[in-house]
């Protein structure tokens, strides 16, 4: 017999509906599916790992706190990448 956590087999809308109701389980699966790769994404941008564990991390805070009144127009995936690039860039502008 094989337990499935419902959070992993949800898809990102779902999650993401559940997120705009306040559910913190989503919130965590969304962070667990994304964090891995957004990290390595703004890694390879940052070139220092600790700032692109900060980068994303930042992310998702901003998200967290938006959630009630987040518009996204494409895919979950192609907010967070975008908002993690983003980031990226102004932190790179900054240190100019």
């Amino acid at each position: 017999r094989i337990i499935v956590n419902a959070v992993a087999l949800a898809d990102d809308l779902e999650l993401l509906h559940r997120i705009q109701n306040g559910e913190e389980a989503a919130f965590e699966g969304i962070f667990q599916r994304y964090y891995p790769v957004l990290v390595g994404f703004a890694r390879r941008m940052l070139a220092d790992l600790e700032l692109a564990e900060e980068a994303v991390q930042d992310v998702f805070v901003v998200f967290w706190e938006k959630k009630d009144g987040l518009v996204i127009q494409q895919s979950l995936k192609s907010y967070l990448f975008a908002s993690v690039y983003h980031k990226c860039l102004r932190h790179t502008r900054h240190q100019k």
